[in-house]
């Protein structure tokens, strides 16, 4: 009985190219996909982390008789809201927000946010009429904040404190879903007026997280009308 099985010769050159090819336009297709999946993963991220810090921001709201975040200073210089929240907030919590200008790691930060060292620049702003508006030091005044003394009994943090005010009534913000708390930025200072300090670091920079008056966190593309799905100013 003769044997009817053949055995298959070597793989020819052909073949492998014809696999090379189809390999080549597998990844082709899929690449730029996983590169989508994972510009959504930063961006989801990023809108956890703000949210979160809107979080703080509406708890010291609670806490303090309706008004938000305001602004200090000390006898080194300005004190930043979120230093504020670490301060009245967090202080005896183990919880702490990080540095805006990334200086101590991007915890809570957005994951895109990579400052070069001492660049003074912030991840996130805030919303500078919530914070009460134009202050002075020497005459202790405050546009659309209450000054108050430090409370330097409570934490060892509030010496040399010389300012400190809370921010505007959070009623008077009346479009809350509408009104921006925190918007992203790459800019210096820690407060923004306008949309000038906005950055656009998601989906090849065409998309930016906003936090708003009323805990939502949402992404808007660079060529939608802000001054329509994000008022900055105080009503």
């Amino acid at each position: 009985m003769k044997n009817t099985h053949r055995h298959r010769g070597a793989i020819s050159l052909v073949e492998i190219l014809v696999v090379l090819a189809v390999v080549a336009v597998l990844a082709a297709m899929l690449l730029p996909a996983m590169r989508t999946v994972k510009e959504l993963a930063y961006q989801a991220r990023c809108a956890g982390n703000m949210r979160q810090t809107g979080v703080y921001l509406l708890q010291f709201e609670a806490d303090n008789r309706g008004r938000m975040v305001g602004s200090a200073y000390a006898t080194t210089g300005s004190v930043s809201w979120n230093n504020i929240i670490n301060t009245e907030l967090l202080a005896d919590s183990g919880a702490k927000l990080p540095r805006m200008d990334g200086a101590n790691g991007n915890s809570l930060l957005c994951p895109k946010f990579n400052p070069p060292p001492l660049s003074y620049r912030r991840c996130f702003v805030y919303n500078w009429y919530a914070a009460g508006g134009d202050s002075d030091v020497a005459t202790k005044y405050s546009q659309y904040g209450q000054v108050i003394d430090p409370p330097a009994s409570r934490h060892e943090a509030y010496k040399g404190w010389k300012f400190y005010c809370l921010g505007a009534p959070r009623l008077r913000f009346a479009e809350q879903s509408r009104t921006a708390l925190l918007q992203e930025s790459y800019g210096g200072g820690d407060y923004f007026e306008n949309n000038g300090r906005l950055h656009f670091r998601h989906r090849g920079g065409k998309q930016a997280n906003f936090l708003y008056f009323d805990g939502r966190v949402e992404s808007h593309r660079k060529n939608e009308n802000l001054n329509t799905v994000s008022k900055v100013g105080f009503l």
